[in-house]
């Protein structure tokens, strides 16, 4: 029997407007198009998502237009992959918590007493990418 390679594509639920979803390695813009679409009501296409071993892209989910930021993952490559998927979920977390803080038009505070909203946030977005990723 063969090993089927399963989709995952998970919302969660953010405490600010817009939304973060996490598409594993196997998901296709395919897949991604039941549930996504761009602003403009566009289509995902493959080549806009499978280019890098992830990327952010910011979409509206079809059942009720709201606001995502959809992390796709792709691969990890090298020697050492679970640190290298771990790595690109660090990165693309980077990525979600700049995009969530230009879309509510925030600031990031780098004073030293006022850094723990930006740190639990970017710790919840690592862990919702993390807990996709190692879904098997």
């Amino acid at each position: 029997m063969k090993n089927k390679k399963k989709v995952y594509i998970d919302t969660y639920e953010s405490i600010y407007p817009i939304r973060l979803a996490v598409a594993n390695e196997y998901a296709t813009a395919k897949d991604l198009n039941k549930y996504f679409r761009w602003g403009d009501g566009e289509d995902i296409l493959d080549t806009e998502i499978d280019d890098c071993k992830g990327c952010v892209i910011k979409v509206v989910r079809r059942s009720d237009n709201a606001k995502v930021l959809l992390v796709k993952l792709n691969y990890a490559e090298g020697k050492n992959k679970k640190l290298d998927a771990m790595l690109t979920a660090v990165h693309e977390a980077g990525h979600v918590i700049l995009t969530t803080y230009n879309h509510i038009e925030d600031k990031i505070c780098s004073d030293d007493t006022k850094q723990e909203p930006f740190c639990y946030y970017l710790e919840w977005i690592t862990k919702c990418i993390y807990t996709t990723m190692s879904k098997k």
